[in-house]
């Protein structure tokens, strides 16, 4: 797992680490559109990065749900992007820990089942706990 944290500086970086990713988490602070706006920006660059050919997971994650108050970004508008980019919608607050286990088992099963797709003998005992994330 890389953060890049969303700079530019350390795009290069990204390049010569990441090699070949499974899945990309784009995190954006639910209180500020700025971040929010470099979403789909980021995506593009992963995209150009690697081969469009390849099926990758992805999850767009709201943070700091416990400012929930300076909320900027709906739910609705975030769910409408991560739809756009074909990925799975998530709000966590990473200082409270709210839903990150939630999340992580997403992260667990999906690449569970990537990697073991082509072996059902191992997959079959552990698809109940993939429940809906399958």
């Amino acid at each position: 797992m890389h953060d890049c944290s969303g700079k530019e500086m350390y795009l290069e970086h990204c390049r010569e680490t990441w090699l070949n990713p499974d899945m990309v988490c784009l995190v954006y602070d639910i209180t500020n559109k700025e971040s929010f706006g470099h979403c789909k920006y980021w995506m593009e660059k992963v995209k150009d990065m690697f081969s469009s050919e390849k099926k990758m997971i992805g999850c767009l994650i709201g943070n700091k749900i416990d400012l929930d108050n300076r909320r900027m970004i709906t739910q609705s508008s975030a769910k409408q992007l991560a739809d756009s980019m074909n990925m799975k919608y998530f709000e966590c607050s990473a200082v409270r820990t709210f839903f990150l286990a939630l999340l992580f088992y997403f992260i667990k099963i999906k690449l569970f089942l990537l990697f073991q797709k082509d072996n059902h003998n191992i997959i079959e005992p552990f698809k109940h706990l993939a429940g809906q994330y399958v």
